[in-house]
């Protein structure tokens, strides 16, 4: 009777540190699994922002190409108007001696030109804006894909750490 004693008091130590040890090692998990969340939710916050990045950069995108569609209505614009002032030269008959009639011509001609300038200029500067717009999208996209990546990888890395502390309990 007293060796069982004894090996009940020795099985009821072992039970006791087994107990201990399982304890430590589920709050050491617990802690393990925080920390992974806490992680994947700081990560999450971040693709937030690259997402928000992301819409405002379309959004942008989608407004130069609506201003290259009027820079290209108002260049056509003009072509029309200039083939007009080309016509009407050569059809241009009144009062107006030849040196009038040429002089008018060379203001309306350099009136367009000038626009046409202008436009260019314009085409120029939407083009660029453009092509700031297209990298700032490229450059977002790129990041927003890293941070997918990320997260993945934080959520296997996370739901093998939920696994691991299962079996251990």
């Amino acid at each position: 009777v007293q060796n069982l004693q004894v090996a009940v008091e020795e099985l009821k130590f072992r039970y006791e540190t087994v107990l201990n040890e399982n304890k430590k090692i589920t709050e050491h998990k617990c802690l393990e699994i925080d920390k992974v969340r806490d992680k994947t939710e700081a990560e999450l916050k971040k693709l937030e922002h690259v997402c928000d990045l992301m819409k405002a950069a379309e959004a942008k995108q989608q407004k130069l190409m609506f201003w290259k569609r009027i820079c290209a209505q108002k260049c056509k614009t003009l072509r029309e108007l200039q083939v007009q002032v080309d016509d009407s030269s050569v059809t241009f008959t009144g009062s107006l001696s030849l040196e009038e009639e040429n002089c008018t011509i060379r203001k309306k001609y350099e009136d367009l030109k000038r626009q046409l300038g202008k436009m260019e200029f314009q085409n120029e500067e939407l083009a660029c804006q453009l092509r700031k717009e297209d990298e700032s999208l490229q450059c977002s996209k790129l990041k927003l894909e890293e941070k997918i990546v990320e997260y993945k990888a934080l959520t296997r890395q996370l739901e093998s750490a939920l696994e691991e502390g299962r079996k251990m309990v």
